[in-house]
């Protein structure tokens, strides 16, 4: 009961202090605005008497209507022929200057011309033109401002009257002036892009020969140190075994089909009938030896090791070793049919 009436006596506390707070508030507010509505008022002229607005309205009926003018038709025309002096590169503005005939410009000018001028305004003036320009002396001495301009149409200027201008020297006399530079040709040969190019040739010389004849003699010296390999030298190996009894049967049949296949197609009895052509093949001084040979070995039990191996490989040695191979592919019957196997 005692914690209920602290909470109610906490809001209702709180309450109060709201409403002190929006009451100050809303008394500052109204005081601002009264100060505020004051000032204006304080500000506000007093209206004048109705007679004093109607005199304004009669002058301002009465009184001729006046239209401004401009600064260009207010200014006074310069004189042509008092124009005022300059020193060598400062610059001289001349305003409302009236020439006569059609409207100028300034003349091309370059490096040696002692005199820049530049147009800035042109207005209509008549028949005339009036111009804003200015103008910036180069060398020292006295000129004429119209031999620096020219005319749009390319009319002639000779009507215009003399303006003389003055161009003082702010250095004393007898100064040495430097020497201005020639303009050559450069020379055909020299300079970097030659020298880029001819570095750019040694490096792809050099790395040509690098690359490529060193190569080709590495492969000179290995093609020379390999020496050439012959059907006697591949024959050699499988004939001492034959001789020792270590040949299968299968690679002695194997090896007969491929000589008898070389032979006939050698000495053109491949249109023969396989036994013709393996009679002749024995007859032969050169196929007869070896293909003899292989049928000794291929129908006895054991080796033969009376045979003259060089005598017997002697047909051979001058063949390229893959001559059996090329034999066998091109081969179009099989060798005779009664060829011994086991």
């Amino acid at each position: 009961m005692k914690a209920t009436m602290t909470a109610d006596y906490e809001t209702r506390c709180k309450r109060r202090l709201c409403y002190r707070v929006l009451r100050t508030l809303f008394g500052a507010a109204c005081c601002l605005a009264l100060l505020v509505c004051f000032a204006r008022s304080a500000e506000t002229p007093k209206p004048d008497s109705p007679n004093a607005e109607a005199a304004k309205l009669e002058d301002a009926k009465t009184e001729p209507s006046k239209p401004e003018a401009s600064k260009s038709e207010s200014a006074k025309p310069a004189d042509p022929t008092k124009l005022p002096a300059s020193t060598v590169g400062l610059q001289v503005e001349i305003e409302q200057l009236v020439l006569p005939g059609t409207e100028l410009e300034p003349a091309p000018w370059d490096d040696k011309s002692p005199v820049a001028v530049r147009v800035i305004e042109v207005f209509p003036h008549g028949t005339a033109f009036r111009y804003n320009l200015s103008y910036q002396g180069l060398e020292p001495g006295d000129y004429d401002l119209g031999k620096f301009l020219r005319r749009k149409d390319a009319s002639s200027t000779d009507d215009l009257p003399p303006m003389a201008i003055h161009i003082g020297a702010l250095l004393p006399p007898g100064q040495v002036q430097p020497n201005l530079p020639e303009f050559q040709s450069l020379p055909w040969l020299g300079g970097y892009r030659w020298l880029a190019i001819a570095a750019a040739v040694v490096w792809v010389a050099v790395l040509v020969w690098i690359v490529y004849p060193r190569r080709a003699l590495a492969e000179g010296h290995a093609a020379g140190a390999a020496p050439q390999i012959s059907l006697a030298d591949r024959l050699r190996p499988l004939v001492a075994k034959a001789m020792a009894g270590e040949l299968s049967p299968a690679k002695l049949s194997e090896l007969e089909r491929a000589l008898v296949s070389y032979w006939r197609r050698r000495l053109d009895l491949e249109d023969l009938p396989p036994a013709d052509a393996l009679a002749q093949l024995k007859a032969h001084p050169d196929a007869g030896p070896l293909v003899k040979q292989l049928e000794i070995w291929l129908h006895s039990q054991a080796g033969a090791s009376n045979v003259d191996t060089a005598t017997l490989l002697a047909p051979y040695r001058n063949l390229p070793a893959d001559t059996l191979e090329d034999a066998a592919r091109t081969e179009k019957a099989p060798v005779a049919q009664g060829a011994p196997s086991r």
